[in-house]
């Protein structure tokens, strides 16, 4: 059987709101109770839940697209053999997370850069020496790599140089964070409308009194 998936009833103070993100794809099965949607309105989140065990068919309300209170977002047929759904999903569940896993410590060990910091004259060592900051080790301060340290590795004889290629984009690696820029949710711009007219239309002011002193100093 056919149901729909309808976004919450929504109070008199909220007209209108957005599908945050669907936590289903299309297919995938859902149990009762289950969270299938995220729904964000100007004073907070609300999540749409499975009422019966089935399988997503129908996804008419995409992420991002402002919905209606009790509109139909989607879409799901009944599943009446639950048992047998319950544990092929299960099953699956398993082998997608041990998947996951291995491919998430391959890349862990590959492309974790390092975390510890550098001076400028551990710096200038390592371009001249042509090493990696990961292979030198630290003694007095695990957060930090000092000169010492890399004359320490130096002296040690275990070192390996590298071309200059492996050496920039290994440093490149290290010096860098990765960015994202994602389009600001419904809540925090409703915040950033309300500061702006704050300080737009809210008068501030700032008042400075001044004292003379000077009897006070004379009495002393």
């Amino acid at each position: 059987m056919k149901i729909d998936i309808k976004s919450p009833t929504f109070p008199e103070s909220i007209v209108e709101g957005t599908v945050a993100k669907w936590f289903k794809k299309k297919g995938d099965s859902i149990f009762q109770d289950e969270v299938i949607v995220g729904v964000e309105t100007d004073k907070v989140i609300l999540d749409v839940v499975a009422s019966a065990d089935g399988i997503l068919t129908k996804i008419i309300k995409k992420e991002g697209e402002i919905i209606g209170s009790s509109e139909v977002i989607g879409e799901f047929i009944e599943s009446s053999n639950d048992s047998q759904s319950f544990e092929d999903k299960e099953d699956l569940g398993k082998d997608i997370k041990m998947k996951s896993k291995d491919d998430d410590s391959d890349i862990s060990i590959s492309m974790k850069p390092d975390q510890r910091k550098l001076g400028p004259a551990a710096r200038k060592m390592l371009s001249e020496n042509n090493l990696l900051a990961s292979a030198v080790k630290s003694i007095k301060n695990p957060n930090r790599i000092s000169k010492s340290d890399i004359l320490n590795y130096l002296e040690s004889g275990h070192h390996k140089s590298l071309d200059k290629q492996e050496v920039s984009s290994s440093e490149f690696l290290d010096s860098t964070r990765p960015e994202k820029r994602v389009p600001m949710t419904r809540l925090r711009d409703t915040i950033a409308r309300r500061l702006l007219s704050v300080s737009q239309e809210t008068a501030m002011l700032t008042t400075f009194n001044e004292v003379d002193m000077s009897s006070i100093k004379n009495l002393r």
